[in-house]
């Protein structure tokens, strides 16, 4: 699969908009992103995906997030609810850092995301 890396520590401008689009006419598939540099404003993070996932979702593209432990606390977003991502069009999560064994393969049965 061909992918591509969107940053979300600002709102999406017309011209990101157009590139993402350009690379979906050509053929790439998925969009992989984070939340997971501290130096992002946690305020900004989420409304920002979720324009990125409506992107995604409009250009038929799969939506990678990154996440890890502290950037969900810094989002206070429970690790019980990760589904909240599916909703912001994230298709799959690459878990990172603070995530233990029994917590991963917790998701990977209770999760719809990949």
């Amino acid at each position: 699969m061909l992918g591509f890396s969107v940053y979300l520590h600002e709102a999406l401008t017309q011209h990101e908009i157009d590139r993402i689009q350009r690379y979906a006419d050509v053929g790439f598939e998925g969009v992989f992103t984070s939340i997971n540099l501290p130096e992002d404003d946690p305020s900004q993070l989420i409304s920002n995906l979720a324009a990125l996932g409506d992107i995604c979702k409009a250009n038929h593209l799969q939506m990678t997030l990154d996440v890890s432990t502290n950037a969900l606390d810094r989002l206070d977003i429970s690790r019980a609810h990760l589904d909240t991502f599916e909703k912001l069009g994230v298709s799959t999560l690459r878990i990172d850092d603070g995530f233990d064994m029994t917590e991963i393969a917790q998701l990977s049965q209770n999760s719809k995301l990949h």
